[in-house]
C-alpha cells in the first residue's frame, strides 16, 4: 500500500474566521453549536458520513484542512 502524503493546509487559502462562524455550514450544525454553549458545554463533536452505495469521496485534503 502506497501511503499518501496530505496537502498543507495553507494551499487551500481556507477563510478560517468564516468556517469558525459557520458561514458555510447546515443550520442545523450552527444550532448545535449554539445549544451546547448555552448549556455551557464544550464537547468535542466527530462527523461521519456513511455512503448508502459505493461513492467516490474528494476533497478529503481540503476537509483536513479545515
Amino acid at each position: 500500500m502506497v501511503e499518501k502524503t496530505r496537502l498543507a493546509p495553507y494551499v487551500f487559502k481556507v477563510p478560517i474566521e468564516r468556517v469558525r462562524a459557520g458561514y458555510y455550514a447546515d443550520k442545523y450544525f450552527t444550532r448545535y453549536v449554539d445549544i451546547l454553549r448555552k448549556d455551557n458545554l464544550h464537547q468535542k463533536v466527530v462527523y461521519q458520513i456513511f455512503p448508502r452505495a459505493d461513492a467516490v469521496v474528494a476533497g478529503l485534503d481540503e476537509a483536513c484542512a479545515i
